[in-house]
């Protein structure tokens, strides 16, 4: 694997291929959940460490097919964001204020890719969010002790 300085120099083609065609997730969503996750890891460079997003629905579902390849997950956490540093995933997060500052860390991070994203509460209160459901994941950069 090539040393990558963005997300955008970063090959996630196996794992967008394999979002469809192992994981039967339509290509809307792979699509829309690569995009978002991208952002938010994009922004996460300029903010790291420790910068919480709280996934949504289709970037939860992009994260958990890398999850699945651990390896390439730990090579990326290297290259985007130096070899003391893991991209770390929660899928239980805490409850509360801080669940609304990751939403708005997220947003920050779509709309700064021109992606509009609603509200947390909009989000929690709309019958279907499509892509911006709330899942409740975490995804944040955490330093390795030395």
């Amino acid at each position: 694997m090539e040393k990558a300085k963005n997300v955008i120099d970063v090959d996630f083609t196996k794992h967008e291929n394999a979002m469809v065609k192992r994981f039967n997730h339509p290509e809307e969503l792979r699509d829309t959940g690569f995009r978002h996750l991208k952002a938010i890891l994009s922004d996460a460079q300029k903010h790291q460490p420790c910068r919480y997003y709280a996934l949504p629905y289709a970037a939860d579902q992009a994260m958990h097919v890398l999850l699945l390849d651990n390896l390439f997950v730990h090579r990326i956490s290297e290259q985007l964001f130096g070899d003391d540093h893991l991209i770390a995933h929660d899928p239980f997060p805490p409850e509360g204020p801080q669940r609304v500052t990751a939403w708005d860390n997220t947003r920050a991070a779509l709309a700064a890719a021109g992606i509009e994203m609603p509200t947390y509460d909009e989000a929690v209160s709309a019958k279907d969010a499509g892509p911006f459901t709330p899942e409740g994941c975490w995804l944040w950069v955490e330093p390795l002790a030395a």
